[in-house]
């Protein structure tokens, strides 16, 4: 009968069970598991990890993971495992580089990536940039998915934009995180601060205007 627990000092991380562009970091990512002491066996998610313990992983022989990346689940380290250890938390920086710390600066840091991010969504949105503030807005988001202030920029950019629709998802992702009201009321308050269209300029009347000028630059009705 196969253990329905794996200590984590029997395993190393020989990479995570995601596939993600670029455009898709930072992130935190699930780790698969090696044994050290039965190379051939291979622990993928979904699993629950509890103290210095991995509990109802799937296991896989190490031939059917390093097929895995053929089908675009998981994404293998090229170099050295990383040793598993308790209360730590495996993330992608930006750059997609491999970051794996203690949970508590992993936190910290991912949360001053949010706070950075949505100070430029909101430089972005005030100078009436929207794609920058979207990008900038989706950034936070996936460096803190609590982020109610770049839920908020997003659903105003959408209601600039003429987008209901956009603009209830929004609501309803932020739905866990603050209530409706208070949530529109920070809509409210992003997107008075995008800049009205500029009129165009008025031409300054400088006598009597014929009113045949400029007939020619008009095409006949057909």
């Amino acid at each position: 009968m196969k253990p329905a627990t794996w200590s984590l000092a029997d395993l190393e991380i020989i990479g995570y069970a995601d596939d993600r562009d670029q455009t898709m970091l930072p992130a935190i990512v699930p780790p698969v598991f090696r044994s050290i002491s039965n190379p051939d066996v291979v622990l993928v998610p979904p699993f629950a990890v509890r103290f210095d313990v991995v509990a109802r992983a799937t296991e896989l022989s190490f031939a059917e993971a390093e097929s895995l990346p053929d089908r675009r689940e998981v994404t293998l380290f090229f170099g050295a495992p990383l040793v598993a250890q308790p209360d730590h938390e495996l993330w992608l920086r930006r750059n997609g580089e491999v970051v794996y710390q203690p949970a508590l600066e992993a936190r910290r840091e991912l949360d001053h990536l949010c706070k950075l991010a949505t100070q430029r969504a909101r430089i972005a949105l005030a100078a009436g940039d929207m794609a920058s503030a979207e990008a900038a807005a989706s950034k936070a988001i996936l460096s803190n998915d609590r982020s109610v202030a770049a839920f908020a920029i997003k659903a105003a950019i959408r209601r600039k934009l003429g987008k209901p629709a956009g603009e209830r998802l929004m609501a309803e992702l932020a739905g866990d995180l603050l209530d409706l009201a208070a949530f529109h009321c920070l809509v409210n308050h992003y997107r008075s601060s995008v800049p009205a269209l500029s009129a165009p300029p008025v031409e300054p009347l400088l006598g009597r205007r014929s009113p045949m000028k400029d007939m020619a630059t008009f095409l006949p009705h057909q």
